[in-house]
């Protein structure tokens, strides 16, 4: 063999994936700011981002797009990053003794809910793209 992994070799002619809704843009111009300044408010600490973010991922992510690839994420960058605001927003409302714990059940709460509404969307798109109605016959 040619030292290659078995599995690890990349196909060449896959899309790239949009990076995740963390990476850049409306969340970290116009999100973040939000947050810290909430959150600071709320528990006189800075936001602990990272460990959000992870749990984010990990309990919210995960219920909508198992597969974990942002293509089939039915939200775009905009729904999520105030998804994301408004668990937090929960969260600072509340002011719980554990923020993070209990932001973690907060984001498992949207995520259930977001995942249906998921599901309703990709029924629909699925049936606008096989509907016949919607092709035009003319020759």
């Amino acid at each position: 063999m040619s030292g290659v992994k078995s599995g690890t070799a990349r196909r060449k002619d896959r899309k790239p994936t949009p990076p995740c809704v963390f990476h850049k843009g409306f969340i970290t111009e116009k999100v973040d700011p939000t947050v810290d300044r909430e959150w600071k408010d709320a528990f006189r600490v800075r936001a602990p981002f990272g460990d959000l973010r992870n749990m984010w991922r990990r309990h919210h992510c995960r219920l909508l797009n198992p597969y974990g690839d942002s293509e089939r994420c039915p939200f775009n960058e905009h729904e999520c990053g105030l998804a994301f605001l408004d668990a937090i927003r929960t969260v600072t409302i509340a002011r719980p003794g554990s923020p993070v714990g209990y932001f973690i059940g907060v984001a498992k709460r949207s995520g259930a809910v977001r995942a249906d509404l998921g599901v309703e969307r990709r029924a629909i798109a699925a049936r606008l793209r096989t509907d016949v109605r919607n092709v035009d016959h003319t020759p």
